[in-house]
């Protein structure tokens, strides 16, 4: 399914941050998340290929990685990756697969089958993680899976979002807000603290969406071109009437 990003120009990028962001080089699969640290580094989920880049879109480092990694989120020098052997198909093997930030060398796995529909995307909270995966058509709700620092005891919140294609594809955790990228014709759903819904919205962000800064997010596009895809990504601010408005870089 073809998507249109809509950016939506109104929220003026502070000078010290780029409105976007450009990854280096180009990879056999489409972007499935982004993730910072909020100081200087970029991470890039390319399906079969983890990217960290600095700022200007720099590579620093690559490594191949089994298909097929999701979205990602990164906490105290860990990356943390959503990954399933397939997706919305139930019985996937769900797991999260923990990689050291700077050398993206794997360091542990954690196996979470209870994430049925193969697990898509997460983020955290105050040391917890939330993983989100597939859905089965003719399911309303959406189930977001928490779990503690080491991925043990999982509570499941069920999200009145209503069908969405595939369940939800990102998550990102920010100021007493929840985004969730989806597929569709509202790929936005925005969640308070207690994983109450607030609303459905048209801010494209089923490639990535990450916490920046206290007042910013970022969220992923990507290309396919004739040697793979390219990544980017555009800085954003949470709005209550739109969900996010996006920074226009000035190219699609």
């Amino acid at each position: 399914m073809v998507l249109v990003s809509i950016l939506i120009v109104g929220a003026p990028a502070p000078a010290e941050l780029p409105a976007r962001i450009d990854c280096g080089g180009s990879y056999p699969g489409h972007l499935q998340g982004i993730a910072t640290d909020g100081e200087a580094t970029v991470y890039w989920s390319f399906t079969t290929v983890l990217v960290r880049t600095d700022l200007a879109g720099n590579v620093l480092t690559t490594v191949d990685v089994p298909n097929h990694h999701g979205d990602l989120c990164y906490l105290d020098g860990r990356l943390y990756v959503a990954v399933s052997d397939k997706f919305n198909e139930e019985g996937a093997e769900s797991r999260v697969c923990v990689y050291d930030a700077r050398s993206l060398e794997l360091l542990e796995t954690h196996s979470i089958p209870v994430v049925t529909y193969g697990a898509g995307g997460m983020t955290h909270r105050d040391g917890r993680f939330y993983v989100i995966g597939g859905l089965e058509p003719g399911l309303e709700v959406n189930t977001v899976y928490e779990f503690g620092p080491e991925f043990e005891g999982c509570v499941e919140h069920v999200l009145d979002s209503g069908y969405t294609l595939m369940g939800i594809q990102t998550a990102a955790y920010h100021q007493g807000r929840f985004y969730f990228g989806c597929y569709g014709d509202t790929p936005l759903l925005v969640a308070d603290d207690g994983l109450k819904l607030l609303g459905h919205f048209e801010a494209e962000c089923c490639l990535g969406v990450a916490s920046w800064d206290e007042e910013h997010l970022l969220v992923g596009r990507n290309r396919r071109t004739d040697d793979g895809y390219v990544g980017w990504a555009l800085l954003a601010a949470p709005d209550d009437d739109r969900g996010l408005i996006v920074v226009d870089a000035g190219q699609p």
